[in-house]
């Protein structure tokens, strides 16, 4: 799996998938600008060969939501900017961020699995 995989995954249903199961500080990790940006990976990422185009700024906020909620946001910047370090999102290995995705899912796994379970878990199903 390449990280533009990994990086749909995280975007768009990483967050689902975590929330669900047990793939954005506040707005940092979405802002537009820098290269390791969740709005800037995602729009690379969006241009790949075989990609599925996602909404960025939905899947963005979504991340968002969830890591203000959750206090993941130090994890899922860890992502982003592992990722924005590849030389190519579309082809750097599923690998390249295994470890901070680990800790991101394992963050947000914490988080979800609380009963009642947290509305900011519900935002991607």
């Amino acid at each position: 799996m390449k990280m533009r995989m990994i990086h749909a995954s995280l975007l768009v249903s990483l967050a689902a998938l975590v929330a669900v199961s047990a793939l954005a500080g506040g707005c940092a990790s979405t802002e537009s600008g820098g290269s390791d940006s969740c709005l800037n990976l995602c729009e690379q990422s969006n241009v790949c060969p075989e990609a599925t185009p996602t909404n960025c700024h939905t899947s963005c906020d979504t991340a968002d939501t969830l890591n203000a909620a959750s206090d993941c946001t130090a994890d899922y910047d860890d992502v982003l900017t592992c990722a924005g370090s590849q030389d190519d999102v579309c082809t750097a290995p599923a690998t390249a961020c295994s470890q901070q995705i680990a800790a991101y899912q394992a963050c947000v796994e914490t988080f979800c699995i609380k009963m009642p379970r947290p509305s900011a878990c519900n935002a991607a199903d």
